[in-house]
């Protein structure tokens, strides 16, 4: 499952979004714990980032909130809440 995740998150990255998207959706979040279902946050909040999906990438941000992650991790989402549009 780990390397769907990062797969997919790969793509996304790459421009690859309807791929990302597509492969995250056969991901079962409900049966994920800890840093997997991190993971698929961070792959799901890129997604609707590149899609400019703005209540979904909230939705995203808020759910990866005390999460641990690595310093570029933190950097990149405090860039999309800057990008966020007014609500």
């Amino acid at each position: 499952m780990g390397a769907r995740i990062n797969h997919a998150i790969a793509l996304c990255f790459n421009g690859r979004v309807d791929e990302a998207r597509a492969l995250l959706e056969t991901v079962k979040l409900e049966k994920l714990r800890g840093p997997q279902q991190a993971a698929v946050h961070f792959g799901w909040l890129g997604v609707y980032r590149a899609q400019e999906a703005w209540n979904q990438v909230r939705a995203e941000l808020r759910a990866l909130e005390g999460e641990p992650m690595f310093p570029r991790q933190r950097r990149w989402l405090e860039e999309i809440r800057q990008a966020l549009p007014v609500e």
